[in-house]
Protein backbone atom coordinates (compact mmCIF):
# COMPACT_ATOMS: atom_id res chain seq x y z
CA UNK A 1 0.00 0.00 0.00
CA UNK A 2 1.77 3.06 -1.00
CA UNK A 3 1.98 5.95 2.18
CA UNK A 4 1.06 9.17 1.16
CA UNK A 5 0.03 12.01 2.96
CA UNK A 6 1.56 11.37 6.12
CA UNK A 7 0.27 12.83 9.37
CA UNK A 8 1.84 12.45 12.95
CA UNK A 9 0.03 10.69 15.53
CA UNK A 10 0.26 13.41 17.92
CA UNK A 11 -1.74 16.03 15.42
CA UNK A 12 -5.40 16.91 15.74
CA UNK A 13 -7.06 16.44 12.13
CA UNK A 14 -9.61 19.10 11.32
CA UNK A 15 -11.55 15.61 10.47
CA UNK A 16 -11.32 14.59 14.18
CA UNK A 17 -12.26 18.49 15.46
CA UNK A 18 -15.53 18.67 12.96
CA UNK A 19 -16.76 15.26 13.99
CA UNK A 20 -16.91 16.82 17.61
CA UNK A 21 -18.69 19.63 16.56
CA UNK A 22 -21.49 17.02 15.42
CA UNK A 23 -23.55 17.09 18.86
CA UNK A 24 -23.55 20.92 19.28
CA UNK A 25 -24.13 21.76 15.57
CA UNK A 26 -27.52 19.26 15.58
CA UNK A 27 -28.52 21.33 18.49
CA UNK A 28 -27.77 24.41 16.86
CA UNK A 29 -30.13 22.95 13.85
CA UNK A 30 -32.90 22.17 15.36
CA UNK A 31 -33.54 24.84 17.39
CA UNK A 32 -32.60 27.63 14.61
CA UNK A 33 -34.43 29.26 12.03
CA UNK A 34 -37.99 28.56 13.08
CA UNK A 35 -39.37 30.84 11.19
CA UNK A 36 -37.45 29.96 7.98
CA UNK A 37 -38.94 26.48 8.80
CA UNK A 38 -42.43 27.11 8.85
CA UNK A 39 -42.10 29.36 6.10
CA UNK A 40 -41.10 26.08 4.05
CA UNK A 41 -43.88 23.74 5.49
CA UNK A 42 -46.36 26.62 5.05
CA UNK A 43 -45.43 26.69 1.57
CA UNK A 44 -45.47 22.98 0.80
CA UNK A 45 -48.84 22.96 3.09
CA UNK A 46 -51.19 21.71 0.24
CA UNK A 47 -48.62 19.32 -1.21
CA UNK A 48 -49.72 15.85 -0.46
CA UNK A 49 -47.32 14.11 -3.90
CA UNK A 50 -47.38 10.66 -5.06
CA UNK A 51 -43.57 11.52 -5.78
CA UNK A 52 -40.47 12.64 -4.37
CA UNK A 53 -36.88 13.08 -6.00
CA UNK A 54 -33.83 14.34 -5.04
CA UNK A 55 -30.31 15.38 -6.58
CA UNK A 56 -27.34 14.93 -4.66
CA UNK A 57 -24.04 13.76 -5.34
CA UNK A 58 -21.95 11.83 -2.41
CA UNK A 59 -22.15 12.04 0.85
CA UNK A 60 -25.07 14.35 0.13
CA UNK A 61 -26.59 11.12 -2.20
CA UNK A 62 -26.58 9.02 1.45
CA UNK A 63 -28.18 11.84 3.10
CA UNK A 64 -31.07 11.32 0.71
CA UNK A 65 -30.64 7.55 0.68
CA UNK A 66 -32.03 7.56 4.29
CA UNK A 67 -34.76 10.35 4.13
CA UNK A 68 -36.12 8.24 0.61
CA UNK A 69 -36.71 5.04 2.89
CA UNK A 70 -38.58 6.85 5.64
CA UNK A 71 -40.53 8.23 3.39
CA UNK A 72 -41.55 5.58 1.41
CA UNK A 73 -41.63 2.82 4.14
CA UNK A 74 -43.16 5.21 7.00
CA UNK A 75 -45.30 7.31 4.85
CA UNK A 76 -46.35 5.51 2.06
CA UNK A 77 -44.76 8.36 -0.34
CA UNK A 78 -42.93 7.38 -3.41
CA UNK A 79 -39.79 8.33 -2.65
CA UNK A 80 -36.14 8.11 -4.80
CA UNK A 81 -32.73 9.92 -5.86
CA UNK A 82 -32.64 10.53 -9.14
CA UNK A 83 -28.95 10.41 -10.55
CA UNK A 84 -28.63 14.02 -12.46
CA UNK A 85 -26.81 12.96 -15.88
CA UNK A 86 -30.34 10.92 -16.56
CA UNK A 87 -32.80 13.01 -15.33
CA UNK A 88 -31.24 15.81 -17.49
CA UNK A 89 -31.69 13.81 -20.43
CA UNK A 90 -35.03 12.59 -19.51
CA UNK A 91 -37.00 15.81 -18.12
CA UNK A 92 -38.60 17.24 -20.67
CA UNK A 93 -40.74 14.11 -20.79
CA UNK A 94 -41.99 13.88 -17.10
CA UNK A 95 -45.08 15.37 -15.41
CA UNK A 96 -43.67 16.67 -12.26
CA UNK A 97 -47.17 18.63 -11.49
CA UNK A 98 -47.46 16.97 -8.36
CA UNK A 99 -44.22 16.19 -7.19
CA UNK A 100 -41.54 17.67 -4.61
CA UNK A 101 -37.62 17.65 -6.01
CA UNK A 102 -35.45 18.75 -3.49
CA UNK A 103 -31.38 19.19 -3.39
CA UNK A 104 -29.10 18.26 -1.27
CA UNK A 105 -25.51 20.40 -1.17
CA UNK A 106 -22.72 21.55 0.91
CA UNK A 107 -21.98 24.42 -0.95
CA UNK A 108 -24.85 24.90 -3.54
CA UNK A 109 -22.94 25.49 -6.47
CA UNK A 110 -22.78 22.49 -8.47
CA UNK A 111 -23.94 22.80 -12.45
CA UNK A 112 -25.88 19.90 -12.51
CA UNK A 113 -27.62 19.73 -9.48
CA UNK A 114 -28.50 24.26 -10.06
CA UNK A 115 -29.83 22.45 -14.07
CA UNK A 116 -31.68 19.21 -12.14
CA UNK A 117 -33.71 21.73 -9.88
CA UNK A 118 -34.23 24.50 -12.58
CA UNK A 119 -35.95 21.93 -14.38
CA UNK A 120 -37.82 20.30 -11.97
CA UNK A 121 -39.30 23.54 -11.10
CA UNK A 122 -40.20 23.85 -15.25
CA UNK A 123 -42.37 20.69 -15.28
CA UNK A 124 -43.71 21.56 -12.35
CA UNK A 125 -42.48 20.23 -9.36
CA UNK A 126 -42.32 22.22 -5.72
CA UNK A 127 -38.63 22.50 -5.20
CA UNK A 128 -36.56 22.56 -2.13
CA UNK A 129 -32.95 23.36 -1.55
CA UNK A 130 -30.92 21.88 1.75
CA UNK A 131 -27.23 24.12 1.47
CA UNK A 132 -25.04 24.46 4.13
CA UNK A 133 -23.31 27.56 2.60
CA UNK A 134 -24.95 30.84 3.88
CA UNK A 135 -24.62 32.05 0.22
CA UNK A 136 -25.29 29.46 -2.41
CA UNK A 137 -26.63 29.85 -6.33
CA UNK A 138 -29.05 26.82 -5.05
CA UNK A 139 -30.99 28.95 -2.31
CA UNK A 140 -32.09 31.39 -5.29
CA UNK A 141 -33.03 28.46 -7.54
CA UNK A 142 -34.75 26.35 -5.00
CA UNK A 143 -38.71 27.26 -4.02
CA UNK A 144 -37.54 27.19 -0.59
CA UNK A 145 -34.76 26.25 1.50
CA UNK A 146 -34.16 23.89 4.33
CA UNK A 147 -30.73 24.93 6.57
CA UNK A 148 -28.50 22.38 6.64
CA UNK A 149 -26.52 24.58 9.66
CA UNK A 150 -23.15 22.51 9.80
CA UNK A 151 -21.42 25.46 9.86
CA UNK A 152 -17.65 26.08 7.86
CA UNK A 153 -16.46 22.22 7.21
CA UNK A 154 -13.13 22.43 5.98
CA UNK A 155 -11.52 19.03 6.03
CA UNK A 156 -12.31 17.28 2.91
CA UNK A 157 -13.87 14.42 4.27
CA UNK A 158 -17.94 15.69 5.22
CA UNK A 159 -18.76 14.71 8.78
CA UNK A 160 -20.55 17.39 10.37
CA UNK A 161 -22.07 18.23 7.31
CA UNK A 162 -23.36 15.04 6.29
CA UNK A 163 -24.86 13.94 10.23
CA UNK A 164 -26.70 17.72 10.15
CA UNK A 165 -27.77 17.03 6.02
CA UNK A 166 -29.67 13.70 7.42
CA UNK A 167 -30.95 15.71 10.17
CA UNK A 168 -32.11 18.30 8.28
CA UNK A 169 -33.67 16.15 6.32
CA UNK A 170 -35.42 14.15 8.90
CA UNK A 171 -36.55 17.27 10.95
CA UNK A 172 -38.30 18.37 7.68
CA UNK A 173 -39.92 14.85 6.75
CA UNK A 174 -40.88 14.87 10.76
CA UNK A 175 -42.83 17.93 10.46
CA UNK A 176 -44.39 17.85 7.26
CA UNK A 177 -45.51 14.46 8.20
CA UNK A 178 -46.58 15.62 11.60
CA UNK A 179 -44.47 12.70 13.09
CA UNK A 180 -44.64 13.18 16.55
CA UNK A 181 -42.28 10.24 17.78
CA UNK A 182 -39.89 10.78 15.21
CA UNK A 183 -39.60 14.51 16.42
CA UNK A 184 -39.07 13.52 19.69
CA UNK A 185 -36.34 11.41 18.76
CA UNK A 186 -34.59 14.93 17.19
CA UNK A 187 -34.90 16.07 20.29
CA UNK A 188 -33.20 13.63 22.34
CA UNK A 189 -30.59 13.09 19.71
CA UNK A 190 -27.62 15.76 20.49
CA UNK A 191 -27.19 13.59 24.02
CA UNK A 192 -26.74 10.69 22.42
CA UNK A 193 -24.54 11.78 19.82
CA UNK A 194 -22.45 12.58 22.26
CA UNK A 195 -21.97 9.62 24.06
CA UNK A 196 -21.51 8.00 20.01
CA UNK A 197 -18.47 10.07 19.85
CA UNK A 198 -17.10 8.26 23.28
CA UNK A 199 -17.67 4.80 22.27
CA UNK A 200 -13.81 2.75 21.75
CA UNK A 201 -13.93 0.91 18.32
CA UNK A 202 -10.13 0.71 18.89
CA UNK A 203 -10.16 -3.33 18.38
CA UNK A 204 -11.79 -2.88 15.07
CA UNK A 205 -8.24 -0.96 13.83
CA UNK A 206 -5.85 -3.82 13.86
CA UNK A 207 -7.55 -5.91 11.24
CA UNK A 208 -7.90 -3.12 8.54
CA UNK A 209 -4.58 -1.71 9.12
CA UNK A 210 -3.02 -3.80 6.33
CA UNK A 211 -6.13 -4.56 4.52
CA UNK A 212 -6.70 -3.69 0.59
CA UNK A 213 -10.40 -4.20 0.63
CA UNK A 214 -13.98 -4.55 3.79
CA UNK A 215 -17.46 -5.47 3.29
CA UNK A 216 -19.91 -3.46 4.73
CA UNK A 217 -23.39 -5.39 5.62
CA UNK A 218 -26.93 -4.66 6.51
CA UNK A 219 -30.32 -3.91 6.37
CA UNK A 220 -32.74 -1.95 5.63
CA UNK A 221 -32.71 1.98 6.97
CA UNK A 222 -29.20 1.08 7.41
CA UNK A 223 -27.96 0.96 4.27
CA UNK A 224 -27.01 4.64 3.74
CA UNK A 225 -24.90 4.85 6.86
CA UNK A 226 -22.94 2.26 5.33
CA UNK A 227 -22.94 3.47 1.65
CA UNK A 228 -21.53 6.77 3.61
CA UNK A 229 -19.04 4.92 5.54
CA UNK A 230 -17.88 3.06 2.45
CA UNK A 231 -16.89 6.32 0.84
CA UNK A 232 -14.82 7.58 3.72
CA UNK A 233 -12.83 4.44 4.14
CA UNK A 234 -11.70 5.01 0.57
CA UNK A 235 -11.29 8.54 0.67
CA UNK A 236 -9.64 8.85 3.97
CA UNK A 237 -8.07 5.66 4.31
CA UNK A 238 -7.10 4.31 1.12
CA UNK A 239 -9.58 1.15 1.80
CA UNK A 240 -11.70 0.09 -1.69
CA UNK A 241 -15.08 -0.72 1.07
CA UNK A 242 -18.44 -1.53 -0.48
CA UNK A 243 -21.48 -1.44 1.01
CA UNK A 244 -23.84 -4.97 0.40
CA UNK A 245 -26.97 -5.46 1.55
CA UNK A 246 -27.46 -9.05 3.56
CA UNK A 247 -29.90 -9.74 0.92
CA UNK A 248 -27.75 -9.67 -1.88
CA UNK A 249 -24.54 -10.75 -0.54
CA UNK A 250 -25.06 -14.45 -1.98
CA UNK A 251 -25.31 -13.33 -5.52
CA UNK A 252 -21.87 -13.12 -5.64
CA UNK A 253 -20.03 -10.99 -2.92
CA UNK A 254 -20.34 -13.86 -0.46
CA UNK A 255 -17.30 -15.35 -2.78
CA UNK A 256 -15.26 -12.68 -1.73
CA UNK A 257 -15.61 -13.78 2.41
CA UNK A 258 -12.20 -15.04 3.64
CA UNK A 259 -9.30 -14.05 5.13
CA UNK A 260 -8.10 -11.33 2.98
CA UNK A 261 -11.32 -9.40 2.67
CA UNK A 262 -12.34 -8.33 6.18
CA UNK A 263 -15.98 -8.02 6.60
CA UNK A 264 -18.72 -5.50 8.79
CA UNK A 265 -21.56 -6.47 9.74
CA UNK A 266 -24.24 -4.12 11.43
CA UNK A 267 -27.09 -5.52 13.13
CA UNK A 268 -29.29 -2.30 14.67
CA UNK A 269 -32.09 -3.09 16.38
CA UNK A 270 -35.22 -4.06 14.76
CA UNK A 271 -36.65 -7.28 12.21
CA UNK A 272 -33.35 -7.80 10.97
CA UNK A 273 -30.91 -7.88 13.78
CA UNK A 274 -31.20 -11.71 14.43
CA UNK A 275 -30.64 -12.56 11.14
CA UNK A 276 -27.39 -10.26 10.74
CA UNK A 277 -26.20 -11.10 14.11
CA UNK A 278 -26.85 -14.96 12.79
CA UNK A 279 -25.02 -14.08 9.32
CA UNK A 280 -21.95 -13.01 11.23
CA UNK A 281 -21.52 -16.53 12.69
CA UNK A 282 -21.84 -18.03 9.31
CA UNK A 283 -19.46 -15.55 8.07
CA UNK A 284 -16.85 -16.56 10.84
CA UNK A 285 -17.57 -19.81 9.86
CA UNK A 286 -16.33 -19.34 6.44
CA UNK A 287 -13.21 -18.27 7.20
CA UNK A 288 -13.81 -14.56 7.44
CA UNK A 289 -12.58 -11.93 10.06
CA UNK A 290 -15.71 -10.35 10.72
CA UNK A 291 -16.84 -7.19 13.00
CA UNK A 292 -20.28 -7.52 14.42
CA UNK A 293 -21.53 -3.87 15.35
CA UNK A 294 -24.62 -4.13 17.28
CA UNK A 295 -26.37 -3.33 20.97
CA UNK A 296 -27.55 -6.44 22.31
CA UNK A 297 -25.11 -8.67 24.98
CA UNK A 298 -26.87 -11.82 23.92
CA UNK A 299 -24.03 -11.51 21.23
CA UNK A 300 -20.41 -12.63 21.71
CA UNK A 301 -17.34 -10.92 20.13
CA UNK A 302 -19.05 -7.54 19.03
CA UNK A 303 -18.55 -3.51 19.20
CA UNK A 304 -21.05 -1.51 20.81
CA UNK A 305 -22.48 1.16 19.20
CA UNK A 306 -25.41 3.44 20.75
CA UNK A 307 -28.81 2.77 19.58
CA UNK A 308 -31.90 5.73 20.21
CA UNK A 309 -35.65 5.52 20.29
CA UNK A 310 -35.66 5.49 16.48
CA UNK A 311 -34.02 3.60 13.66
CA UNK A 312 -33.24 5.71 11.57
CA UNK A 313 -31.78 8.25 14.49
CA UNK A 314 -29.91 4.77 15.20
CA UNK A 315 -27.90 5.40 11.48
CA UNK A 316 -26.40 8.49 12.80
CA UNK A 317 -25.21 7.35 16.25
CA UNK A 318 -23.46 4.66 14.09
CA UNK A 319 -22.05 6.85 11.35
CA UNK A 320 -21.32 9.26 13.93
CA UNK A 321 -18.93 6.70 16.30
CA UNK A 322 -17.28 5.38 12.60
CA UNK A 323 -16.15 8.75 11.57
CA UNK A 324 -14.24 8.84 14.96
CA UNK A 325 -12.71 5.00 14.16
CA UNK A 326 -12.28 6.31 10.38
CA UNK A 327 -9.86 9.48 11.68
CA UNK A 328 -8.05 6.80 13.72
CA UNK A 329 -7.59 3.62 11.23
CA UNK A 330 -6.24 6.76 8.46
CA UNK A 331 -3.79 7.52 10.49
CA UNK A 332 -2.61 3.95 11.80
CA UNK A 333 -2.07 3.47 8.13
CA UNK A 334 -0.14 6.22 7.51
CA UNK A 335 -2.28 8.90 6.16
CA UNK A 336 -3.60 12.43 6.82
CA UNK A 337 -7.38 11.91 6.46
CA UNK A 338 -7.80 15.96 5.64
CA UNK A 339 -5.88 15.59 2.64
CA UNK A 340 -7.27 12.60 0.53
CA UNK A 341 -5.12 12.56 -2.80
CA UNK A 342 -6.36 14.27 -6.00
CA UNK A 343 -9.71 15.52 -4.15
CA UNK A 344 -10.79 18.85 -3.17
CA UNK A 345 -13.63 19.83 -0.61
CA UNK A 346 -15.76 22.01 -3.56
CA UNK A 347 -16.61 19.53 -6.17
CA UNK A 348 -18.23 20.98 -9.35
CA UNK A 349 -19.93 18.46 -11.43
CA UNK A 350 -20.79 19.41 -15.19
Amino acid sequence: MAIVNVRSADMTSLMRNETLEIPARVTNLLNEKQAEKQHVLRTLKNTRPPLVISFARGSSDHAATLAHHLLKARYGVWSFSCPPSQFQLGAKKLDLSRAIAFAVSQSGQSTDILNCIDMASQRGASTLAFVNAPIAPLRDRALCTWNIDAGLEQSVAATKSFVCSVVALLDFASKWQKDEPLQRGLDGLPDQLATALSLDWTAAITPLVPAHALLLISRGEMMGGLDEAALKLKETCGLHATAYSAAELKHGPLALIGRKTPAWVVAPPGPHQSELIQLASELRAMGGHVTLFTDTYESKDHVDFNVTSEVYLDVLTWVTAFYVFAEKLAVARGLNPDTPPHLRKITITT
